[in-house]
């Protein structure tokens, strides 16, 4: 519909292939550019789940040197031929990336923008946000599976990062969930309004926000599988572990000496 919304999913819960799935459908009815912004660790999962998942679609990683950066852009800039249709591509890029190359992205009108971890945005005046602000953008999505750490002006940050015009003054919003102090005897109150205040939020959140847990599809989950793989020690790990031992046996009880144990343990070896 439009509207602009948090994925909010348990972790584990597929929120990379929704995504894949809602871009399919997207480019149905528009032709892109689309950003997504993910962290580091993440670009060759999301690489690897578009080409399993939906490889007729352009995807551009741009992530590299400034030489690597500047053929990237005209990939970005280009038109797409996917069957009958003409596309601009998926850009699948990191914060860093765009602090490098903030000019070109503000350039660019994107009609989705999706922020993958996106409780970075929980404070307001950091420059990561500020940045995030910038970008021109038709709608936005933010994936993350802890929407609310630690109070409600972090969740706010997000709301208002997501839709601002409703979402306008902290204030305000906090105000909505302020418990009244009452004395020691009103502990019967002061539960009462505690679920009325969470069944406030739910209600404010739920146009914004989808937030499903693994209990929730648990039998949808084909059941856990677990394999244990045991690592003996090689010759030269063994080696150094007794020699630990043998030379350090008064010493074993430190916490020093519990690391030089752990330390010959994974000692890299070829």
């Amino acid at each position: 519909h439009g509207v602009n919304g948090i994925l909010a999913d348990e972790m584990g819960l597929g929120k990379t292939v929704q995504i894949i799935a809602l871009i399919c459908d997207l480019i149905t009815k528009i032709k892109g550019p689309f950003l997504i912004v993910v962290p580091l660790s993440t670009v060759p999962n999301w690489r690897s789940e578009f080409q399993r998942f939906a490889p007729q679609i352009p995807v551009v990683i741009f992530h590299g040197d400034k030489q690597e950066r500047y053929e990237l852009m005209r990939k970005i800039l280009k038109i797409y031929k996917v069957g009958e249709e003409a596309l601009r591509p998926v850009v699948v890029t990191t914060l860093h990336m765009i602090f490098f190359e903030i000019k070109m992205f503000t350039k660019i009108t994107w009609k989705y923008l999706i922020l993958d971890e996106g409780h970075c945005l929980k404070n307001i005046n950091t420059q990561t946000s500020r940045t995030m602000r910038e970008l021109k953008c038709l709608n936005k999505l933010i994936l993350t599976g802890t929407p609310l750490q630690n109070n409600l002006k972090e969740l706010w940050a997000l709301l208002n990062f997501i839709m601002p015009n409703i979402f306008k003054n902290m204030d305000t919003f906090s105000s909505i969930f302020l418990l009244e102090d009452f004395d020691d005897n009103s502990k019967i109150v002061k539960e009462e309004q505690k679920n009325n205040v969470i069944s406030s939020l739910h209600k404010i959140l739920q146009p914004f926000m989808l937030r499903r847990l693994k209990s929730d599809v648990l039998l949808d989950l084909v059941p856990k599988k677990e394999i244990v793989v045991y690592c003996p020690l090689t010759t030269l790990q063994r080696t150094l572990y007794m020699h630990t031992i043998k030379n350090n046996i008064a010493e074993l009880k430190g916490i020093r000496d519990d690391k030089e144990e752990l330390f010959c343990c994974t000692h890299k070896t070829k």
